[in-house]
């Protein structure tokens, strides 16, 4: 079912098969060896540092000790990492923590996602019919994609999820060629790693583009004159293979898919994208101008050094003046040349840039009308935040299509190279041109810019202008030496291998002009030395641990002198960590509450800015932080002391659990009014849906009684009780449906407490509760993996079986 791939020029014997795979790999490892070969600088940039960082430190240090990690006890008063699919706590690049320093593990979990998009584009494009060579420029596109490479710097399954897409599609192609139970397998397993990296919508988009390949080739090596039948069993039995891939990866993907299905199921996500979120980190219709052009349209703030200094995408490309998701989506000049080729004369490569052209529009969100058509197209699509992660599928169909474009050109005919350098000089010329004209006419266009601008600020015009110009010189560059490769393709017929390795190495070229620095680093020790703050708060009340937790209101930015930063993005991030901004309290051993991750318990986020007093007491907050200023005001009531650039409320110690005697229904079963009610005391009373009030029978008036609450483990808590009658237990922490309660080892009932906390009730006397958790959904999702394991060992049992039957001479 697939086209004989294009071996023209392919250099013989061994080198054939391994060198323009190497080239590939290679290519990414220019870019990641400066970061992994530096101890003293880490990764940092975004969710890298504020958020996995301290994920990862905390998964790493329960899988040392032997855990799997299900309770993050340090982050929003606890919470579950299963039901928050982004921690991708079942993929197997976690083992890396076991076998490594953490520091260096750490590194490796995200740079290790460009040769795996590298290697897993190149076996892809060869799957798609494309030579050796350009196989390897394709990897080289990808694996180098100005998205990918600022992913992999700010946010990791970002990266991880579309960096795995093509291995995945490959497979299904690989299946598809000889289909078998042990194919199918590694195929399948292929793709749950799309899920397993915390990126479900990675293997929505590798479920589509695998299945329209897998589709498509099954036609395209018919002969002209092939029947209808024919063409509709090739076109079964593709769809056919298609269908059980995708339904064996789920199967195999469920231990990370249910848990955070179930959870996504009973927030407002399921209910659709607000209009906020449709907008939310969508791109800009002219910086898709950035696909080809360099460096003008990235969201860099490294213009002066200063912090705050307005950048030319604040001033023309930013939407709702929100910074960009990735950094760069460039994927150079001779990629996208290539592309254009492609279109113009590969039938493949044509379907190729048309699925990167659709999705790259898609990532301009509502502007362009692309996005709702992609959410009506493919189911599912629309729960996804985020239109710019359109951007990583987009580049790997580019960089297919210009793996196509490459062979059509530099391995076909004479004219077709001309045909190549024609485009070459026109790109070339233009772009020269255009900076030509920038320079003549400077003022022109510097007066242009600050008049169309958001805010008018001259420093942003002369600094698009510069970096315009900049751009148009190594775009116009880079197409003139794709010409002159292609005028070398013209001289000789004989030329074809070493006109595709040149081919490549400039695309290589175009990755180095822009993704050499976007992997940011800084210096390890803004992650792993305690803030100032950090220090004060446990020299006040001691280890935090199990005993108190700080509610951080991180809306703003204190103004403080940086201690480690030498440039805007490192002075942010020390800031983060060192007003202890939500997930970055567990660097320092202390549990905070504020939540950060994806799939927010709403109720949860809106009783803590609403009721905000009660729920650092429900909670046991021995300090508030707030740096916002419309908080200051309640600071102020609640008394509060200036402190590096903020305001610090300090507590009294709390209890983690405790007795309740008095326990009601509000009017309307609307609890958050009762909870703001500064009257009201959640250590003393309790409130309850009226369906959990019926769960706990009466409870009596009187003392409460004691609790002492005990932790053995994230997962386990331990709460001896003295009860002088039917009371209610509350503990403070999160409530999630995956806890569960025994009292004296019989099975309790949890409801919950306060609308967002655990409540278990208890009879009168001396009793031991202990809670436990275990994500909802896991254990249906362990058995579904199990179960397709099984049934997978059986059918490559009963095929091996056959296969030695068949094997068996015939005895006359």
């Amino acid at each position: 079912m697939q086209e004989p791939p294009l071996t023209a020029g392919a250099p013989p014997g061994r080198v054939a098969s391994w060198l323009p795979f190497s080239a590939a790999i290679a290519s990414t490892l220019v870019l990641v060896l400066p970061v992994l070969l530096h101890p003293e600088v880490q990764l940092f940039y975004r969710d890298t540092g504020r958020l996995y960082y301290p994920l990862k430190k905390f998964i790493a240090e329960r899988l040392r000790a032997g855990h799997l990690p299900l309770w993050d006890p340090w982050t929003e008063a606890g919470v579950s990492l299963l039901g928050q699919v982004s921690p991708g706590i079942f993929h197997p690049l976690n083992l890396l923590y076991l076998a490594l320093p953490f520091d260096f593990a750490f590194k490796l979990n995200h740079l290790l996602a460009l040769p795996l998009a590298a290697s897993g584009t190149y076996w892809f494009a060869r799957k798609l019919g494309a030579s050796p060579w350009a196989s390897a420029a394709a990897g080289i596109i990808f694996g180098g994609a100005g998205y990918l490479v600022s992913t992999v710097a700010s946010n990791l399954p970002y990266a991880l999820g579309p960096a795995s897409i093509p291995a995945a599609c490959a497979a299904l192609l690989w299946v598809c060629e000889r289909p078998s139970p042990m194919r199918l397998l590694g195929a399948s397993t292929l793709l749950a790693l799309c899920n397993y990296s915390g990126e479900p919508q990675s293997a929505l988009f590798a479920g589509v583009i695998g299945a329209a390949c897998a589709l498509g080739l099954s036609q395209s090596d018919l002969e002209p004159g092939a029947s209808r039948r024919d063409r509709l069993r090739r076109l079964g039995r593709a769809l056919g293979w298609t269908a059980l891939w995708g339904a064996a990866a789920l199967a195999l993907s469920m231990p990370a898919v249910l848990p955070g299905g179930l959870r996504a199921h009973a927030s407002k996500r399921w209910s659709g994208l607000s209009d906020e979120e449709r907008t939310l980190f969508s791109v800009h219709p002219f910086r898709l101008a950035a696909l080809a052009i360099p460096l003008a349209f990235d969201d860099t703030d490294l213009l002066d050094g200063r912090m705050g200094q307005t950048t030319p995408y604040d001033e023309y490309l930013s939407i709702a003046d929100r910074s960009s998701f990735a950094d760069s989506i460039c994927l150079g000049a001779p990629a996208m040349l290539l592309v254009l080729f492609a279109f113009l004369t590969d039938r493949r490569g044509r379907w190729l840039a048309l699925g990167g052209l659709v999705l790259a529009l898609g990532a301009t969100g509502e502007a362009l009308g692309m996005q709702a058509f992609l959410f009506r197209l493919v189911p599912g699509l629309g729960l996804f935040r985020y239109a710019e992660k359109m951007l990583g599928p987009a580049s790997l169909l580019f960089a297919l299509a210009a793996a196509r474009g490459l062979d059509a050109s530099l391995a076909g005919s004479k004219r077709a190279a001309l045909g190549l350098l024609g485009i070459c000089a026109v790109a070339g010329t233009s772009s020269l041109a255009m900076r030509l004209w920038l320079l003549e006419h400077g003022r022109a266009a510097f007066e242009f810019l600050v008049t169309h601008g958001h805010r008018h600020r001259p420093g942003a015009a002369l600094a698009m202008i510069q970096m315009l110009e900049q751009g148009l010189w190594l775009a116009g560059s880079l197409a003139i030496a794709l010409g002159l490769i292609a005028l070398l393709r013209t001289a000789s017929a004989r030329k074809a291998a070493v006109s595709l390795a040149l081919g490549g190495a400039c695309c290589f070229a175009a990755v180095m002009s822009y993704a050499s620095n976007l992997l940011f680093v800084g210096p390890v020790a803004i992650l792993s030395t305690p803030s100032p703050l950090a220090d004060e708060l446990l020299r006040r009340a001691g280890p935090s641990e199990h005993r108190w937790r700080v509610h951080v209101d991180d809306r703003g930015l204190p103004k403080t002198e940086p201690r480690f930063a030498i440039d805007p993005r490192t002075k942010g991030m020390e800031i983060t960590i060192d007003m202890l901004a939500s997930q970055t309290e567990g660097l320092s051993r202390i549990e905070g509450m504020a939540p950060y991750f994806s799939l927010l318990d709403d109720t949860y986020n809106q009783f803590l800015i609403s009721a905000l007093i009660n729920s650092d007491k429900l909670f046991g907050a021995r300090f508030l932080y707030t740096t916002a200023t419309e908080s200051k005001s309640l600071a102020a009531k609640i008394g509060f002391e200036s402190f590096r650039g903020g305001w610090l409320v300090e507590n009294p110690l709390r209890p983690r659990a405790f007795l309740v005697s008095r326990v009601f229904v509000p009017p309307l079963e609307d609890l958050l009014p009762v909870m703001a009610d500064p009257l009201f005391d959640p250590t003393d009373a309790a409130v309850l849906s009226r369906d959990d009030r019926a769960l706990i029978g009466a409870v009596p008036h009187g003392p409460p009684g004691s609790a002492t609450y005990s932790r053995l483990a994230p997962e386990q808590i331990d709460v001896a009780i003295s009860a002088p009658a039917r009371r209610l237990l509350v503990i403070g922490e999160h409530f999630d449906p995956g806890w569960s309660a025994t009292i004296d080892g019989a099975p309790a009932t949890i409801v919950r407490a306060d609308g967002i906390a655990l409540g278990v009730s208890v009879d009168a006397g001396e009793h031991r509760i202990q809670l436990r958790f275990w994500p909802r959904g896991l254990t249906a999702g362990l058995l579904s993996a199990v179960g397709a394991f099984a049934a997978f060992a059986a059918a490559i049992f009963l095929a091996h079986q056959r296969a030695t039957r068949g094997q068996v001479p015939a005895l006359h």
